[in-house]
């Protein structure tokens, strides 16, 4: 089989270009075939496009595979960027680097739907921060400025409101919203105690199953201009945390802690064998508390002396009531900051505050949810 080079190819398809002569005539003369002929002519023959533009069947075969290997991408585009919104975000992601107009061609959208999106969504945006604010807002004054980004947070999840806390962190910095934050008091007043046969019973383990398995106590001090100094005596159940007995006094004495535990006791009962656990004060250590505990069966368990941690759920609500009440209030009288008191304990904190340990719930809650479960 005779083989032509490509330079005698394009002279013959020269040559019939020309005009001199047809298909059949330069076969014959050149000694080939009519059809190997229109296949050259068909592969290097110059032809006019739309333009006017001359060019050869040659390269507008490899403009036709260009043109398909663009659609080809058009197609992969448009597969995988199915809907405007993911155009949208495809686009956003590159223009930067692209302009933005070439980026709407490439995934076959408008410039001006891309910039209208753009305004609705940044809008939206506008107006969801707005519907935020408003809300977040509403719990920090709710919670007279003592809830932070993770307590606002849980709340306006509970209320069916999806939003991280970094984002309501955002908006209260934003807002100019700050929870309270004061350093927590501390008073060393307790006199020289004999620990010996005093046990901790509790070893810093703070959970309970059930209510009336682990009580805690303890006394914390509240200034007032009139009287100075004054005392406050609590008890905590640690299965809810909730405050089951209070005593407010201008005395620290024995009987301040008595009528707490006497309070507690009317609250929620006492159980044979329950721990009550306190710090080695002399009021707690006294012939007449240890007596009522010994009269109620309840077994007393103790902090080690210079160990506040070992009564830490009691030395938290301390810092909780001084941080969020206490010390961002001045009381002038006695009955002033009793009444406070009363608000803060019976209101805020057993009713409306969540707490973290209790997985956001407040210690009413806690305590409802285990009736529910016995019921």
């Amino acid at each position: 089989m005779k083989t032509y080079t490509e330079e005698f190819k394009k002279t013959i398809v020269e040559l019939y270009e020309n005009g001199n002569k047809n298909k059949s005539e330069l076969a014959r003369e050149y000694g080939t075939s009519e059809g190997n002929v229109r296949a050259w002519i068909k592969k290097y023959g110059k032809i006019k496009t739309s333009t006017g533009q001359i060019t050869s069947n040659d390269e507008i075969l490899k403009l036709q595979k260009k043109k398909k290997k663009k659609k080809k991408k058009k197609k992969i585009f448009s597969h995988i960027l199915k809907t405007t919104e993911d155009k949208i975000k495809f686009i956003d992601m590159l223009k930067d680097i692209y302009d933005v107009r070439s980026l709407c061609k490439a995934v076959k959208i408008h410039h001006s739907v891309y910039y209208y999106h753009k305004q609705n969504r940044e809008n939206s945006y506008k107006k969801a921060n707005e519907e935020l604010d408003k809300k977040i807002k509403e719990e920090y004054e709710k919670s007279k400025k003592r809830y932070g980004s993770p307590k606002i947070t849980k709340i306006l999840n509970k209320q069916g409101i999806k939003v991280s806390q970094k984002r309501v962190a955002r908006r209260m910095k934003a807002l100019g919203l700050k929870s309270i934050i004061v350093k927590k008091y501390n008073h060393n007043g307790n006199k020289k105690v004999d620990d010996t046969n005093k046990k901790n019973l509790l070893e810093q383990n703070f959970k309970a199953e059930k209510p009336r398995e682990k009580w805690v106590g303890d006394i914390t001090y509240i200034y007032t201009k009139e009287t100075g100094w004054t005392y406050l005596a609590i008890v905590m159940d640690l299965f809810d945390l909730r405050i089951i007995g209070w005593s407010y006094g201008v005395n620290m004495t024995a009987e301040l802690v008595i009528s707490a535990f006497k309070k507690a006791k009317i609250q929620r009962g006492v159980k044979k064998g329950m721990i009550f656990h306190s710090d080695l004060g002399s009021q707690y250590t006294s012939n007449e508390y240890e007596k009522i505990l010994l009269e109620n069966n309840v077994i007393h368990s103790y902090s080690k002396k210079g160990y506040p941690y070992d009564n830490a759920s009691m030395e938290s609500f301390n810092a909780i009531l001084k941080k969020e009440e206490v010390n961002v209030n001045t009381y002038k009288t006695f009955n002033e900051a009793k009444l406070a008191i009363f608000e803060f304990i019976e209101s805020w904190y057993n009713n409306v505050r969540i707490h973290s340990s209790l997985n956001y719930k407040t210690p009413d809650e806690k305590y409802k949810e285990y009736i529910k479960n016995i019921a």
